[in-house]
Order: C-alpha cells, then structure tokens, then sequence
C-alpha cells in the first residue's frame, strides 16, 4: 500500500514546469525535472501516455528501451489514482481536493443524478443528463494554460488530444490527432518554430488496452512497444526541445466483488457507491454506521482500507489546500481504498456484470507509482 506523497506527486511535475514559465505553485517541484529545465529549453512537451505506470513499463518493455533508460525520476500519483481525478490535476496543478474532479462516477445533487464526470451521461444507467455538462458547470478550473499566458504571453501554449474536452480550455492552439504517430509529428513540427513553447500531449494508451485485456496482455505490449518506438523516433527530429513523458496512473488486473452479493451490506447503504471501484464513496444510513463498519471489515477488511469522513480529511490523502465546494457531497460517509487486487463492483436491476480486466484508483504500488521520463534534444 502506497499513500499519495504530495511533496513528490505527479503534481510536482506540473509545479517544475509552472515554475519555468515563472507561475508559483503551492506544490513542490520536483528536482530532476527542474535540472533539465535550467537548461532553458526553448520547446517544452509534457506527453501523457494514460495508465503507463512504472509497474506496467518496466513489465512491458526491456531495461535498454528508450522510455525506461530515460527514467529520470518516480513519483506517486495523486488519489485517487484515476483518469479523471490525475489528468485533471496535471492540466490545473491542483489535488482532487482542491479541483473536485474525484473520479469517474460522482453523485451530483444539484441534478439528482449520478454523473460520469467527463461525460453529459448517468454512470449506472447511461441515460442523457438535462442541462449543461455538470462537472465543468460546477467545478471549473483555471489551466497550466491560462496560467502560463499570464505570466508569459510570449509563450504559445497547445494541447494535443484524440477529442475535444474541458481539460485545456484556455490554452493557445488545440491539435486533434487520431495516433501517437500525429501526436509526435505535431511535436516534431513544433520543435521547429521560433519562440517558447508549451505542450501537454494525452494518450489513451496503454491504458485503454489495459482495461479491456489485462496488464501484460498481448494487445497491452504492444502498444507500449509502439509508444516506445515512436518516442525514440520523435527524440531524433527534434531540437531544442524539452520532452517529458509520464502517466496519469498504472494499473492492476482486478476482479469484482460485487456488493449486490451482501444484502446485510447492501441494505445499510443509502445508494450505489461513487467514485470508483476502487476509491469507492458509501452512503451509509446514519443508524447503521457502526453496523456497517463491522459488516464491511469482516466481509472486505483484507482487500479494502476503509476510511470514515473524519479519517479522509486526517490524512489527507486526496490532497491538500482549499476544499473544493463539492468534494463534501462526493466522498459520502466511507471511502474504501482497494488495497489488493478487488474491485467494489455494482450491478443495476437487471444490469451486466464489470468485464473491464485491468482497473486503477486504487492504493497499491501497480497504480500509484508513475514515472517522469525526461530527453532533452
């Protein structure tokens, strides 16, 4: 079991580059990125490559491949650690705490709905949700972007992504790819124009190969292998150029224990949890806490690290500095940290089972470690 360290988190990847471009961040830097940046790059490239984690990559590829011979430093993620919560941070320099993008699945009261936080859909129904998109509505966040262009005007800020999303409102040019071979060449084109640049570059692999097949599937390798390659490539076309090649989270193969199988746990429960499988929000009947928390431990205690309200804002564990105005409504009365290789599952009336193999959010190292990846060309 790994705990967020947020004096060296993915956050402080993020504070090394704000700091460049002359923006305080309140999280600290991280010492082997901020070397490479007194070199005064003139191009900086931030690529997220989603889900390649340390665990993953050192499972995937050889000691002698480009991205593992250039591990520069390893640092945790943020919790939880998932898509939602770790992209989010990396694009505003904020925890969960502070930006409220907790995970995939939140519970919005001010639309009586669950909501799948980068989608206008419900989580467990999948139905259309009214109204604008909640999450952006009611917990908006200032960009690296909009910071950065404060700060210095001069530098040309460009996201790249395979879809449009909110993450990199504010920023100067949005590049839409279709491969990571268009996401390299972009950069390589970058590299040759004049005057400071900053990119964050997202790829949805190899995670989403991870969720369908398994770490250490077949499909799974092969797309770091192609990553691998492209980036090595890329490191050759470019000049003066800074690049940083890192991840959200890793993951873990994952099996489903489904709640629905314990009425005597499901019946204390107001509804379904939230958040993630395995970052799992409980809304627990008042009357029923103390009963609850017994059930719970005798019947998940040895997969599941299970924290009341009181003990998530003790530790701190999903961040630090200003509360977000929401995150009270999401964390419920429990969250239960998946500690091993389970998922707290949920089936609808009438709904399917979770097929999904690999999974994250969780506290175990496969999720929470994360590698900064630095060339400088």
């Amino acid at each position: 079991m790994i705990y967020p360290d947020y004096d060296r988190s993915i956050l402080s990847t993020t504070s090394s580059i704000l700091a460049y471009y002359g923006v305080n961040n309140v999280y600290p830097t991280l010492p082997e990125l901020d070397a490479e940046l007194g070199t005064d790059p003139r191009h900086v490239a931030l690529i997220i490559t989603d889900g390649a984690g340390v665990i993953p990559l050192e499972g995937a590829l050889p000691a002698d491949s480009y991205m593992r011979r250039h591990v520069a430093a390893t640092v945790t993620s943020v919790f939880p650690s998932t898509t939602t919560a770790a992209t989010t941070s990396y694009f505003c320099g904020q925890s969960a705490y502070e930006h409220g993008w907790l995970g995939w699945q939140l519970y919005f009261k001010e639309y009586a709905t669950d909501a799948n936080t980068f989608m206008r859909t419900t989580h467990y129904t999948g139905k259309p949700i009214d109204g604008p998109q909640p999450a952006p509505t009611l917990m908006p966040f200032e960009t690296v972007f909009e910071k950065i262009k404060k700060a210095r005007p001069d530098v040309v800020t460009r996201s790249q992504y395979a879809f449009d999303t909110y993450a990199d409102h504010g920023v100067g040019e949005r590049l839409r790819i279709g491969s990571f071979s268009d996401l390299c060449g972009n950069l390589a084109r970058i590299s040759g124009t004049d005057g400071p640049s900053f990119t964050i570059s997202y790829w949805g692999e190899p995670d989403a190969s991870m969720h369908a097949m398994g770490v250490g599937s077949e499909s799974a390798l092969r797309q770091f292998r192609m990553i691998d390659r492209e980036l090595s490539s890329l490191s050759k076309r470019v000049r003066d150029m800074l690049i940083i090649v890192t991840a959200d989270h890793g993951l873990i193969n994952s099996t489903p224990i489904y709640i629905d199988d314990y009425p005597d746990v499901m019946d204390a429960l107001i509804m379904p949890p939230m958040i993630e499988n395995r970052a799992a929000a409980l809304y627990v009947k008042p009357y029923r806490r103390a009963e609850f928390e017994r059930l719970f431990r005798e019947r998940f205690g040895e997969d599941f690290l299970l924290m009341s309200r009181e003990d998530v804002y003790r530790t701190g564990i999903f961040g630090r500095g200003a509360r977000n105005r929401k995150f009270d409504d999401f964390i419920g009365d429990y969250v239960a940290c998946a500690v091993s290789d389970k998922n707290l599952a949920f089936r609808t009336a009438g709904g399917g089972d979770d097929t999904l193999v690999g999974k994250h959010a969780g506290l175990t190292e496969d999720e929470m470690l994360v590698p900064v990846i630095i060339d400088r060309t």
